[in-house]
């Protein structure tokens, strides 16, 4: 099936999908906007990852990725969307894996560091030890940031000054000098 941002976070065994989504809005009141964009990830218990002029970047939680665009696309036009979906399934069970295979490695490697009757012998296991210590914790770190890329999407918004001479992308006005009066469309058969 089609992964969606719109299901629960990824279960064991489910796809792994990272969602990445743009949007350029064009309004006539920029710092409202803007506002507005700030307080979305409050309401759904997200982040402002961060703003710089008229650019926001949203962390949404995955399921809510849509509603969040359309309530941001209800503030104005849309002048430009995408949604890119990145599936990190192979590389999550890979870390899985190898978490796995390291934390029994590391297991091992203090039992023997237990029977070690040798201070050389102590010291080689030590250091082996160190080493799969360091790979874990590197690994499990890579894990804990690919799972909040998976259960938060990264959503940037781009505002865009629109003021009455800004025509609607795809106007269906038979007469163009309409749009130059701020009416953005008209019904037309």
């Amino acid at each position: 099936p089609q992964p969606s941002p719109d299901q629960p976070a990824p279960e064991p065994g489910e796809r792994k999908v990272v969602y990445t989504a743009s949007m350029d809005v064009s309004v006539y009141e920029i710092p409202e906007a803007l506002a507005f964009a700030e307080g979305l990830p409050e309401r759904y218990d997200g982040w402002v990852h961060s703003r710089v002029d008229n650019v926001i970047t949203l962390r949404i939680p995955a399921p809510r990725l849509r509603e969040a665009m359309a309530e941001i696309a209800a503030l104005g036009i849309v002048l430009g969307k995408s949604l890119v979906a990145a599936d990190v399934t192979a590389e999550y069970t890979d870390l899985e894996s190898r978490i796995l295979v390291l934390e029994q490695l590391e297991e091992q490697l203090i039992s023997l560091l237990d029977q070690a009757t040798t201070v050389e012998v102590a010291l080689k296991i030590r250091q082996e030890l160190e080493r799969v210590r360091i790979e874990l914790e590197l690994a499990r770190t890579r894990m804990r940031g690919l799972a909040e890329l998976i259960r938060f999407s990264t959503l940037t918004i781009t505002f865009a000054q629109r003021g009455p001479l800004t025509a609607e992308i795809g106007s269906n006005d038979p007469f163009p000098w309409v749009d130059q009066l701020g009416v953005e469309s008209t019904e037309y058969r």
